[in-house]
C-alpha cells in the first residue's frame, strides 16, 4: 500500500477499515468518539489571551510555572511525576483507595505479568522513599491489593527498611496508622 499515492478518503476509508479489524464495530464507534474537530478559530482565541508575548516571555512563563509545580510538591520535582500526581489526588478524596490495577493500566503495566507488577512496586517504593525523604507519610498506602484491601508486601517491607514500622507490630495496625497520616496529610 503506496500510503504517499492514496488520497485522504483513501487513507481515511483505510483507517476505519483498520479500526474495525482491530477493534470491531463498537470499539471503532467508541474510538473514534474521542476526537472532536472542535469549532471557531483557535489562532484567535489564543491570539486574545495570550496577546503577542515574545519567546523570552514564554520560557519565563513556562520556569514560573514549573518553579511553583515544583514547590507545590515540597521544592523537588518526585519521582514518576504523573504517577505522583494521581496517588496525591486519591489521598485528597479522603478516606478512599484504589487497587493496583487501575494504576498500573495508567502507567502502561501490566498486572499479569510479574516483571510489570515488579516495576510498578519499584515506582510505589521510589515515591514512598521520596515522601519519606520529605518528612511525609508513605502515599503508596492508597494503593492496595483488591483481596485484602491493604498494600502489598513491599509496602512493608519498605516501612520496616526505614524504621516506620515497629518490629513486631502487626502490619493492618501500622497501615491504619500510616494511611490515616496520608490522608490527613493530603486532605483538601
Amino acid at each position: 500500500m503506496n500510503v504517499q499515492a492514496m488520497t485522504m478518503n483513501q487513507i481515511r476509508q483505510a483507517g476505519v477499515a483498520a479500526l474495525v479489524k482491530a477493534l470491531g464495530p463498537a470499539g471503532t464507534v467508541r474510538f473514534l468518539q474521542q476526537f472532536d474537530l472542535g469549532k471557531g478559530d483557535y489562532a484567535a482565541g489564543r491570539l486574545g489571551m495570550l496577546g503577542h508575548p515574545t519567546v523570552d516571555e514564554l520560557i519565563g512563563e513556562l520556569k514560573g510555572l514549573a518553579d511553583k509545580t515544583a514547590d507545590s510538591r515540597g521544592g523537588e520535582s518526585p519521582p514518576h511525576p504523573v504517577l505522583y500526581d494521581k496517588l496525591r489526588e486519591i489521598a485528597s478524596r479522603g478516606k478512599k483507595t484504589t487497587t493496583y490495577q487501575p494504576i498500573a493500566e495508567m502507567m502502561g503495566l501490566d498486572m499479569g505479568n510479574p516483571a510489570d507488577r515488579d516495576r510498578l512496586s519499584e515506582m510505589l517504593g521510589e515515591i514512598s522513599r521520596f515522601e519519606h525523604e520529605h518528612g511525609r507519610p508513605l502515599l503508596s498506602a492508597v494503593v492496595v491489593l483488591q483481596e485484602s484491601g491493604e498494600p502489598g508486601a513491599g509496602f512493608f517491607t519498605l516501612a520496616r527498611e526505614l524504621g516506620l514500622q515497629p518490629p513486631g507490630e502487626e502490619d493492618y495496625l501500622f497501615y491504619a496508622r500510616e494511611l490515616k497520616k496520608v490522608f490527613e496529610q493530603w486532605r483538601r
